[in-house]
């Protein structure tokens, strides 16, 4: 087979020959030799050119695909020297195998020279990570692809549901692929097992005495590890058998429970922060399962508005939500368990040399105990309410929960987090406080509903009850900065260690003391009258003596100058920009492998959450531009432009994700019924990203522009080469809808004018 593939790879590539002449044919025939003279750039031209143009010519399009693939793979052959080039030619082959495949589902060559290209990219991947190919990032990648394959199975159970092909006989090759993929998790699951087992063997071979507390840990995080690999493995092997059976059914509802035995897995391996966030995301994501069950069996969702109620996807039933509910609840009981134990242990005294950072941690671990309870218990009301069919109760409890673990999770949040907690939870007190604000408050999704107006009584008991919690988040930010400060004299004085290595011990430069000494006394003078002015928003507000508001928009002054101390708004742009990418590939992978009913949904609110977060950026920098111009001096005012411009980038990023948001909602409605188009998604997307650059490039000092632009250049032709694929794959999506859009009108009845 090996031999078979390898002279694919070579004989292959001349493909199909068309003799139409002055068309896409003869382009494509023209890139045909170019490849065959080994003049690559000009194939891969010529390549994209035929298969955009190919329009309904669909053994064009399958051929300049799968000679696109050849053209890569051929690329990387040439980049021995350049391993990470390489690895991305491989990997863009692989995508235009799939594509041809996707075209021309029996194309046994392109399924074969697929799976060479895949091994030698995996190949490549492990000599370039080095030790990057161990437990723990194996684990990580099971975890993707078992999420893959549960996702390819709802929409394979969604379509076999829908319209008159009802017959699992007719999906009988996608049956057989999604097999192929469960066969290949369980030989990797048997891998990832046999090493936890080979690590775990070595660490028994340590008599007792001497393994350290470490190592004991360890062992045992090893072992549970163990018991829910073999249960993953148990899952996947019925989600194989039932797939041969050609049961859509049973084998995705298999293949989530692997998914979820893959999760406590994997969280065995990881710290109790991490664990927590990934419970807190998967009951955000129940929670929003049971809400959606609960509008379909309302009849709450339609297609276009006033039209007939749509039916919820066929996997989405309420004995799945009740599981995965169930599911997640276990996980809690066992992080709780492991916080119970942690937190019995003394915390270490700072006076006496112990770690501030581990006695937080312990100080943390007791406060989260309570929170966690109230979530498990919340959780299994749950499951219980859906399991009874009362879903509005169901999702009560879930946001019962929710809000615990927010509550669990805040007590291990670091010094910037908190004040970002802070600083947010005031902002919505000022909006809740002026009702000039609340139409400008935070960004809520396009198309939601608008929320019932609070009574007084409502409004006051929300302003309490966030008022009390930014009271104790400043309380424990005097201990963090204080412990951030310490922190920070240790690290200068390594800084200076290391560069005088002749003075060991030798202290930082007086002028960074000074400055490190006065950024956390002015952070403290914040903190302080931020406390005080709080005190007089609650007191006017309990007394009903005053006015809070002003009080509330000091703290919230405050507030902002204490985040301007720790925080770069570059930062914030950089992480959304990272984040908008992220929801951008995902947007353009639900076009390109249509399984858009199982992505809407998310996709919509990561694009909401962005969207907020835009909003507060482009404020933020609109008054610091406006704070730049009152200042004196040339440097003050040129700062000012440059802030005021990265003002208008960012706002129109914002007008961008506006649309995105916007489309997407409307997409999560077609979604039940059709197949939405993404493409003004995409473009308003992209416009918002080039806009997030943009103004990062505004912000970003002169030295690090230029530096930025270097490192850039060797990535251009790998993301023009994606680029042209995305703008392919979105114009024949375009297409598609376009067909489908003639083909419903010229169904309809039409009324003749006599």
């Amino acid at each position: 087979m090996s031999r078979r593939v390898a002279l694919l790879l070579l004989l292959v590539g001349a493909g199909l020959a068309f003799a139409d002449a002055g068309s896409p044919r003869s382009g494509y025939n023209s890139a045909r030799a170019a490849y065959e003279k080994g003049e690559l750039d000009e194939a891969e031209r010529g390549f994209l050119a035929a298969r955009d143009s190919a329009r309904g010519d669909g053994e064009l399009r399958s051929a300049a695909a799968f000679n696109l693939g050849m053209t890569f793979a051929r690329r990387a052959e040439g980049l021995g020297e350049k391993p990470e080039e390489a690895l991305a030619a491989l990997r863009q082959a692989a995508a235009w195998f799939r594509d041809a495949l996707r075209l021309r589902a029996g194309d046994e060559d392109a399924r074969a020279n697929l799976e060479l290209v895949l091994l030698r990219a995996q190949d490549l991947a492990d000599k370039i990570n080095h030790g990057q190919n161990g437990l723990e990032a194996r684990l990580d990648r099971l975890l993707e692809e078992q999420r893959a394959l549960r996702d390819r199975l709802r929409e394979l159970v969604a379509r076999i549901g829908v319209g008159q092909q009802s017959d699992p006989q007719a999906f009988a090759e996608e049956f057989r692929q999604a097999e192929a993929a469960a066969r290949a998790l369980l030989a990797e699951l048997g891998t990832v097992a046999d090493l936890a087992v080979d690590e775990a063997t070595g660490l028994e071979q340590k008599k007792e005495a001497e393994r350290s507390a470490k190592e004991r840990v360890r062992l045992a995080q090893l072992g549970a590890l163990e018991r829910h690999l073999g249960e993953a493995r148990t899952q996947d092997a019925d989600a194989r058998r039932q797939l041969a059976r050609l049961v859509g059914e049973r084998a995705q509802r298999a293949a989530s429970r692997a998914l979820s035995a893959l999760k406590r897995a994997r969280e065995q391996l990881l710290d109790p922060v991490a664990v927590l966030a990934g419970i807190g995301e998967e009951q955000a994501q129940t929670l929003a399962a049971t809400s959606a069950l609960e509008a379909f069996g309302k009849g709450a969702v339609s297609v276009t508005p006033g039209g007939p109620a749509a039916r919820a996807p066929v996997w989405l039933t309420a004995d799945l939500v009740a599981e995965e509910e169930a599911e997640i609840a276990r996980r809690t009981g066992e992080l709780l368990a492991r916080l119970d134990a942690g937190s019995a242990a003394p915390p270490a005294d700072p006076a006496a040399g112990g770690d501030p950072a581990a006695t937080r941690m312990i100080e943390a671990a007791r406060g989260a105990v309570p929170h966690l309870r109230l979530a498990e218990a919340a959780m299994g009301e749950a499951k219980e309410s859906i399991v009874a069919g009362t879903l509005d109760r169901a999702g009560a409890a879930e946001l019962r929960a929710l809000e615990q673990l927010a509550a669990a999770a805040e007590l291990f949040a670091e010094l910037r987090q908190v004040i970002e907690l802070t600083a947010a939870e005031q902002r919505a007190v000022v909006t809740l406080l002026d009702p000039l604000a609340e139409p400008s408050g935070e960004a809520s999704p396009p198309g939601a509903k608008p929320s019932a107006p609070l009574s007084t009584e409502e409004r006051t008991a929300q302003l309490l009850a966030g008022l009390a919690r930014n009271r104790g988040r400043l309380v424990r930010l005097e201990r963090l900065l204080i412990d951030e400060q310490q922190a920070a004299a240790a690290r200068a004085a390594q800084a200076a260690q290391a560069a005088q290595p002749g003075a060991p011990g030798q202290p930082a430069p007086a002028a960074d003391d000074a400055g490190q000494a006065e950024l956390f006394r002015r952070a403290e003078e914040l903190r302080v009258a931020a406390l005080t002015a709080l005190a007089r928003t609650e007191i006017a507000l309990a007394a009903r003596r005053g006015e809070p508001l002003p009080a509330a928009r000091e703290v919230n002054a405050q507030l902002e100058e204490l985040r301007r101390l720790f925080f770069s708004i570059v930062e914030h742009l950089k992480e959304l920009h990272a984040h908008q990418t992220e929801t951008h590939d995902e947007s353009a992978a639900a076009q390109a492998e249509a399984k858009e009913a199982e992505r809407v949904g998310p996709l919509g609110e990561a694009q909401a959450r962005h969207l907020a977060m835009v909003s507060a950026i482009a404020q933020a920098l609109e008054e610091q531009g406006a704070a730049a111009q009152v200042e004196q001096g040339a440097e003050a005012a040129e700062a000012g432009k440059q802030l005021d411009a990265a003002a208008v980038e960012v706002r129109g990023a914002e007008s961008g994700m506006h649309t995105a948001a916007q489309t997407l909602a409307e997409a999560a409605l077609q979604a039940a019924t059709s197949s939405p188009d993404f493409a003004l998604t995409l473009a308003a997307q992209a416009e918002a990203l080039e806009r997030l650059a943009n103004a990062i490039r505004l912000l970003a000092p002169p030295e690090q522009q230029e530096q930025q632009q270097q490192e850039q250049q060797p990535k251009q032709e790998q993301q023009e080469a994606e680029r042209k694929l995305r703008e392919i794959r979105e114009r024949e999506a375009a297409r598609e809808n376009q067909k489908r859009e003639r083909r419903r009108t010229q169904d309809e009845p039409v009324e003749r004018d006599w």
